[in-house]
């Protein structure tokens, strides 16, 4: 602490701690820049109780341990480290007595405080949140309640690193270096006070030794013979004349470990593939091809890929076979019934695995590859004249390009009974942000994307709610209204469901996004308009207005359609809040879209002809109207519609 005085120790300090920034940083910016769309389920307590070091296994060897595995400990080591990773926190008697006499033969000494402390620190946020003993969670009664014994790690979960960190057991290896070098502290201490008829080579050898030996989990270490499946022997075969890509499928936990074994045997290039942590590059082409090569209807959400656009999209990641897991997770026999539809039947097929081969094929072609995530969505329903999908929660879509592209997102939503706050995610960052509860389309700002996969995801951050039957069958919704589409209803879909919204006509549009059509105040720019060409006397004309808020309205406001006939007197008109006069503009948020329809009753008597329709805007407590500069007294001219005879 005395050197510390000294102006060029301090100086070569805090040089040290700048060049460890600059060196920590590069590391640390990607975590820092996602704080967004890190999942909050890393914070919460029940997401990391099971990746921290039971007190227990800290004293007590592992389970499989050949001395221990039939002893009377087999049973209470198996509760103290009930996972096979990350939650071993075994010190070792070897190093913990050797650490135990360096601080008795040095005590009082100041060299050892700082790797002391380490020690205790790393030791006390390894054990988590909770203290665990024995498997089992400690609590202690409070006015007859159970409470769970609270560790310093729960108060620090709230700070950025350790939020986003979901293993308090990696502390472990921080804990063990402290305590090696306290051991080693020990080691030295104890050579010199040997006698001399007891060689130092034989005390640190037998300590080595013991330190070994107490944590063998297998003795021998277990080996097996190369399995080399009929399967396997084929690719091998053809990989040793052709070394295209091979991709295990489905993409899941099961099919990965299988596939890396087989790489060893037959020596080709995989997709994706992993041992513990994937590239995200890598795992997102493997999950695009996955749900690219799975059967679906003519008619979906977004355009079916043709099979030449198929085989394109698979020459562009060199793919020239697929080894299909039957024993993976995800597998279905109606991927492998599309598969041998398309590839022709397997090269060679087992009991558990089948193996197609891809033609070569030039990976070029214009149009969007898409595919929709397995397991994500629901069944197709037909709502008026195009298919949707319900969402619930969230889910993904992918989206293939040869080239990179500009353009944008367009999609309709469907509501189901409640408002749905939706975040549109593109390639991982937030692109839109809607507010949906009427059926309406939208359109996405413009986006840059790269060659290759990239992924939407459609995320509703209001949580689901629970629908009964089809929604079809009640002909509307409280925020929407009357459905003006014509919805054929299925009686014969019955039970809960969990929803968030239906999404229809999703497509990626070249080109930049179309501009506001007009700006109403500070606060609203006016997206997109829609209504019938023509309309019967006497009926409601439905107007569609999108808007996305500038920033966060400051009021109330109340949305009006003027009708007008040729001499420009008001025929009909409507004011109203949106959706049904169940939203206040105060609810919205900066950014977010927002579509309704203004439905505006038109007299029964109102003769046949042109009229002019006029949009306008005001606050709700005073009257006051916003003011547009693409208009004149706060009126914007939308359009004309005929009017017919009813």
């Amino acid at each position: 602490a005395g050197q510390l005085r000294h102006g060029h120790i301090r100086a070569a300090l805090l040089a040290a701690l700048a060049l460890a920034l600059v060196l920590l940083l590069p590391l640390y910016w990607p975590i820092l820049a996602a704080n967004a769309s890190v999942s909050a389920t890393n914070a919460q307590v029940g997401g990391v109780v099971s990746q921290s070091v039971d007190l227990l296994s800290v004293f007590v060897p592992p389970p499989e341990h050949p001395l221990l595995r039939r002893s009377a400990l087999a049973t209470l080591a198996q509760n103290a480290v009930n996972t096979p990773y990350e939650a071993i926190g075994y010190a070792g008697y070897a190093a913990l007595l050797s650490a135990a006499f360096g601080m008795w033969a040095l005590r009082g000494q100041h060299a050892l405080r700082p790797w002391l402390w380490l020690l205790l620190g790393a030791g006390v946020l390894m054990l988590g949140p909770l203290l665990k003993v024995s498997g089992h969670v400690l609590t202690i009664a409070v006015e007859g309640r159970a409470h769970s014994i609270l560790l310093p790690y729960q108060a620090l979960a709230q700070l950025p690193l350790f939020q986003w960190s979901r293993a308090p057991a990696r502390f472990a290896l921080t804990f063990h270096f402290a305590l090696a070098v306290l051991g080693a502290y020990g080691v030295a201490q104890l050579l010199p006070r040997l006698r001399a008829t007891v060689p130092a080579w034989l005390v640190v050898g037998a300590l080595a030794a013991f330190s070994i030996g107490e944590r063998l989990v297998a003795l021998p270490f277990p080996l097996a013979p190369q399995l080399e499946s009929p399967v396997l022997k084929t690719l091998a075969a053809n990989c040793a004349r052709d070394q295209r890509t091979v991709v295990n499928i489905p993409a899941e936990y099961t099919a990965n470990y299988l596939g890396l074994y087989g790489q060893t045997v037959h020596h080709c290039p995989l997709l994706g593939g992993r041992v513990f942590r994937g590239v995200p590059a890598g795992e997102t082409s493997l999950q695009f091809v996955d749900a690219l090569l799975r059967p679906g209807p003519a008619q979906d959400i977004v355009d079916r890929p043709a099979l030449e656009e198929v085989n394109g999209a698979l020459a562009h990641y060199s793919v020239g076979y697929i080894h299909l897991q039957h024993l993976s997770e995800g597998y279905s026999e109606a991927q492998r019934n599309w598969l041998r539809s398309a590839f022709a039947e397997p090269a060679a097929a087992g009991d558990v695995e089948d193996l197609f081969v891809v033609a070569p094929a030039v990976p070029n072609g214009t149009r969007p590859v898409w595919a929709l995530a397995p397991g994500q969505w629901t069944d197709a329903e037909q709502w008026g004249s195009a298919p949707a999908r319900w969402v619930s929660g969230s889910a993904r879509l992918y989206i293939f390009l040869h080239q990179p592209q500009r353009g944008h997102l367009v999609f309709t939503a469907i509501p189901g009974l409640q408002l749905h706050r939706m975040d549109l995610l593109v390639n991982g960052k937030v692109a839109g942000t809607y507010a949906v509860g009427d059926w309406a389309p939208y359109a996405s700002p413009t986006l840059d994307l790269p060659a290759g996969a990239n992924v939407i995801e459609f995320v509703d951050r209001s949580g689901t709610e629970t629908i009964w039957g089809d929604l079809r069958c009640l002909g509307g919704t409280p925020l929407a209204g009357r459905f003006a589409p014509p919805v054929i209803c299925d009686p014969h879909l019955k039970g809960a469901r969990a929803v968030s919204f239906a999404l229809q006509t999703v497509d990626f549009v070249p080109g930049a996004a179309p501009a506001p059509l007009a700006q109403f105040g500070a606060a609203l720019h006016l997206m997109q308009t829609d209504w019938p060409t023509e309309v019967a006397a006497g009926a409601a004309l439905p107007v569609l207005l999108t808007w996305q808020a500038l920033q966060k309205p400051g009021a109330d406001y109340t949305f009006f359609i003027h009708v007008k006939d040729a001499a420009g007197k008001l025929v009909a008109q409507y004011d109203g809040q949106p959706l049904a006069n169940n939203f206040s503009t105060l609810q919205l948020n900066s950014a977010e879209h927002l579509s309704f329809h203004l439905a505006v009753p038109l007299p029964a008597g109102l003769p046949a002809g042109n009229y002019q329709l006029v949009l306008g805007v005001y606050a709700s407590q005073t009257g006051t109207r916003l003011d547009t500069a693409q208009g004149t007294d706060g009126l914007l001219q939308l359009g004309a519609v005929r009017v017919r005879a009813p």
